[in-house]
């Protein structure tokens, strides 16, 4: 029936959240599995591209099964559509505390498994708190084998941008070394870790840090006033 409602009446259901709320409450594993290979075949859009970040929002407080039936539908519609995910993740991240929704966490993991990693994505995910520790990880791992050259480009690129301006991201800058310290213990023997450019870029974001450091030190009250700006 969902289907051909989407079909026929698609700006009544397509992002409908009340009916996507109603569909994953009262499905069961057989109907989730037919829903996903019709989405997967793109026979029919249940979500489009234009409200997908107010359901996820939404479904933040629903129960376990529901989330992990949406986050399989969400992943079946846009299987490698790294621009929309890009687009109706970002916010969503914003929104999650690592230690309570850990539905939405494990949803995103396998969401991006397929997908591009891309400068804006990465800096979102090095944007979050400490908190989140082996997730951030987790994301970055699930790419670094399949697109190594794809998540070093953004990463490279990323940095280089930091890079030229550090006062404007000083706190991007020390919260992504903390990740990639972390990242780097974990999975020490990545390949990764051998690229002379990352390691390049890195070197100086790890300068340019102590120097910061260095400078609040000695004129905490310049300090003050570049962070007020």
């Amino acid at each position: 029936m969902v289907p051909l409602l989407c079909k026929f009446v698609p700006s009544m259901t397509i992002g409908n959240k009340d009916l996507v709320y109603l569909l994953v409450s009262t499905i069961d594993a057989s109907q989730l599995c037919s829903l996903n290979c019709q989405l997967f075949l793109q026979e029919f859009q249940l979500f489009g591209k234009q409200k997908v970040s107010t359901i996820l929002e939404n479904s933040l407080e629903w129960e376990t099964f529901e989330q992990f039936s949406l986050w399989q539908l969400i992943g079946a519609e846009f299987s490698q559509s790294t621009r929309e995910i890009e687009t109706f993740l970002i916010p969503v991240l914003k929104m999650l505390d690592p230690n309570v929704h850990r539905e939405a966490l494990s949803g995103i993991l396998f969401l991006l498994k397929d997908s591009e990693p891309t400068p804006l994505m990465i800096q979102e995910f090095l944007k979050l708190s400490d908190a989140f520790g082996r997730f951030v990880i987790a994301v970055f791992h699930n790419w670094s084998k399949p697109k190594k050259s794809q998540l070093l480009n953004s990463l490279n690129e990323l940095f280089s941008r930091y890079i030229e301006d550090v006062s404007s991201n000083l706190v991007n800058i020390r919260s992504s070394l903390k990740h990639v310290e972390l990242w780097s213990k974990l999975q020490n023997r990545d390949s990764l870790w051998q690229d002379p450019t990352l390691q390049s870029k890195l070197n100086k974001l790890r300068l340019l840090n102590m120097m910061e450091d260095d400078e609040q030190t000695e004129h905490p009250n310049v300090a003050v006033k570049k962070q007020k700006t």
